[in-house]
């Protein structure tokens, strides 16, 4: 599915991320399971509808470097099978000064793949942080949250499916994700 619509100016630039959207049986799972924690009045939490696992981050780029990005997500995503990320836990990050409220998947060798290939793809380079971590965040904070592992697993398995390019805005209340094109894998 192809649902470009932006219009570009040569000096526009996009806040741009590539990532999976998330089903609203999936929302409504996490949302009973994390509900509670979420509750705490320190926690802003994002809209459901905002809830997604990225797959790469690109930072704010020329918009008219959208089709060319777009046909690189679509390439990545027509060579992908579909695969699972499992064990979806709660918890806090980063583990030094939490201010997010994830939930944080197993390690999965194929989304570090994934990334690893969009990087390339996109001229940018692979995040350095090891593991890479498969992760929805729910929720921030102004201020430092105590330390959360959530040993409970609220998520068992998120079938990613698909890629989506969104535009990120942000804005005082916080970011608004825009899907811009979405790729089955085939």
């Amino acid at each position: 599915m192809n649902n470009t619509s932006v219009s570009m100016s040569s000096d526009e630039h996009l806040r741009l991320f590539v990532g999976t959207s998330l089903p609203e049986h999936t929302i409504e799972t996490i949302h009973r399971s994390a509900g509670g924690a979420m509750n705490r009045t320190e926690w802003r939490t994002l809209p459901k509808l905002q809830w997604h696992l990225t797959a790469l981050f690109l930072g704010n780029r020329p918009a008219e470097e959208l089709p060319m990005i777009s046909k690189a997500v679509r390439a990545i995503a027509s060579e992908t099978p579909r695969f699972h990320v499992l064990n979806g836990r709660l918890v806090t990050m980063p583990e030094t000064g939490p201010y997010m409220l994830w939930v944080r998947f197993d390690p999965s060798p194929v989304l570090t793949e994934l990334h690893r290939r969009l990087s390339d793809a996109l001229g940018l380079a692979p995040d350095t942080r090891q593991p890479y971590w498969p992760h929805i965040t729910l929720a921030r904070s102004s201020s430092t949250m105590p330390l959360m592992r959530e040993e409970t697993v609220c998520l068992e398995r998120f079938p990613i499916d698909h890629l989506t390019v969104f535009s990120s805005e942000l804005h005082p209340a916080g970011s608004v994700h825009t899907p811009l094109d979405s790729y089955i894998f085939t």
